[in-house]
């Protein structure tokens, strides 16, 4: 085996550990923090999590990665394909962001784990950290972009850690009890939050 077939496989295996930990994150919530759950999803030994990764913590801070930066993807190729104003990015991005894949109870059940873990699990912290940077760094971008047409009463920046922080929080309450509001009024709510710090 060459060294660029060697790493074609370390990579598969390694992606294969990944999505059979969200995959029992989404089904199991917390009682899906199992290197044996895990392993029998993915239908591996659980000699192959001690190969790849130091801690099975490691692991699922790579899942939640991969979870969030492919949900942001999802909504930033949405945003920008729309070629529109400032506004209508922001629309488009949070339509995504609240559709019906983002707002499924799988996908939340997941999130809610990895929140639970923030503070006791430095690599998930670690890797929160980095998903909410991409995240509001994305945003920044269109808020400046807004900023530069319709003035903000606040910086760029602070607009993106307000909205991203507006999203964390309704999908969080949706998790927690789905019937309180649907997808279409989260995005509604953003949007007029979003008009609330334009200037008049």
């Amino acid at each position: 085996m060459n060294e660029d077939t060697k790493k074609s496989s370390y990579g598969k295996a390694k992606e294969k550990l990944i999505k059979a930990t969200t995959e029992c994150l989404m089904k199991n919530g917390t009682d899906g923090v199992s290197v044996r759950k895990i392993c029998s999803e993915a239908g591996v030994s659980v000699g192959l999590i001690n190969y790849h990764y130091p801690s099975l913590q490691n692991l699922i801070a790579d899942s939640y990665k991969d979870l969030a930066l492919s949900l942001l993807e999802r909504a930033k190729n949405s945003a920008n394909d729309a070629n529109g104003t400032p506004e209508k990015k922001l629309s488009v991005f949070l339509k995504t962001s609240f559709d019906n894949i983002s707002m499924n109870r799988r996908t939340l059940r997941a999130w809610i784990v990895f929140w639970g873990m923030i503070e006791s699990s430095p690599p998930v912290k670690e890797a929160h950290d980095i998903a909410n940077q991409a995240f509001e760094g994305f945003l920044e971008n269109i808020f400046a972009e807004l900023d530069k047409q319709t003035p903000l009463k606040t910086t760029p920046r602070l607009a993106a850690i307000g909205l991203t922080a507006m999203q964390d929080g309704l999908w969080l309450e949706f998790g927690l009890q789905s019937g309180t509001f649907t997808a279409n009024e989260a995005q509604e709510l953003c949007e007029l939050w979003i008009n609330s710090i334009k200037k008049n």
